[in-house]
């Protein structure tokens, strides 16, 4: 709220394939890096503002780690990058 934060997750390692992040902005922001190999699916809802996903998806394959991206940006936004 009336924020920012940069969440890096570049290093992080996800158990089994599927992760849920929440993430809610209130008239602030927020940039969120993802390995490369990672698929991004955003469900958030833009409301005076917005998700932007400016990830490079990698070819699917069956093992491939997928994070799922819930939320709301009121008044503010979250970016995606890898």
């Amino acid at each position: 709220v009336f924020g920012g934060v940069y969440l890096d997750l570049t290093g992080a390692a996800m158990v089994g394939n599927t992760a849920v992040l929440d993430i809610s902005t209130v008239y602030g922001g927020a940039t969120v890096r993802i390995p490369p190999s990672w698929n991004l699916e955003v469900r958030g809802a833009g409301i005076f503002g917005g998700f932007a996903d400016h990830t490079i998806h990698p070819p699917a394959s069956p093992d491939m780690k997928r994070l799922i991206v819930k939320g709301a940006a009121v008044f503010g936004g979250v970016t995606f990058k890898n």
